[in-house]
């Protein structure tokens, strides 16, 4: 994209040409799939590393990522070592793993898809306020809690905390303030 010619008009953005090589190699050697759940349970990002890196030992290198709807993507070091992936049967807990090649609309949500949830980020949480009871709270004002993201619960990370809440994002905030214990914090939440 380095190279790309980038136009911008009130809510739209045009991008043209600049797909360097080493981004379209990229995207060669990326695969994208879901786990056929029988059950409620659904692996997380964790179990799906652990378990690619012991079920593909000729890609030791490969990167799992989340998408949306349960799927996931996974780069592997090479176009041969995501085709030799994508020949195999795999499963994980009886779940067979439904695997394609990466194309540009992966992750895309249709146009006819109408969602009754948003994930928001809730930027610069201090630690103390960093509970499920607070995100708990947060949800609700911002249209009904859902969940917390996962990485948010490990604490993998703490630039922001993830949460799903109910509704279309009409009525969530641009921020929420919290007091607590003679603070008061103003968190934005996008």
């Amino acid at each position: 994209m380095e190279k790309a010619e980038i136009q911008s008009t009130t809510n739209r953005v045009r991008i043209t040409g600049g797909k360097s090589q080493s981004e379209k190699d990229l995207l060669n050697r990326c695969l994208v799939g879901k786990f056929q759940c029988q059950t409620n349970e659904n692996p997380n990002l964790n179990d799906v590393r652990r378990w690619a890196c012991n079920s593909w030992k000729s890609a030791i290198e490969v990167k799992v990522y989340t998408m949306n709807d349960g799927h996931f993507m996974f780069e592997l070091p090479s176009r041969l070592a995501a085709e030799h992936v994508l020949s195999g049967q795999w499963t994980w807990k009886k779940m067979k793993l439904e695997l394609e090649w990466w194309k540009p609309t992966t992750g895309c949500w249709p146009a006819e898809v109408r969602r009754d949830w948003v994930w928001i980020r809730l930027l610069g949480l201090p630690m103390n306020l960093w509970s499920q009871k607070v995100f708990k709270e947060i949800g609700n004002l911002c249209g009904g809690y859902i969940e917390t993201e996962e990485e948010t619960s490990l604490k993998n990370h703490l630039h922001w905390a993830r949460i799903k809440v109910q509704g279309d994002g009409e009525r969530i905030p641009r921020e929420v303030e919290i007091t607590c214990d003679d603070f008061t914090y103003t968190i934005p939440a996008v």
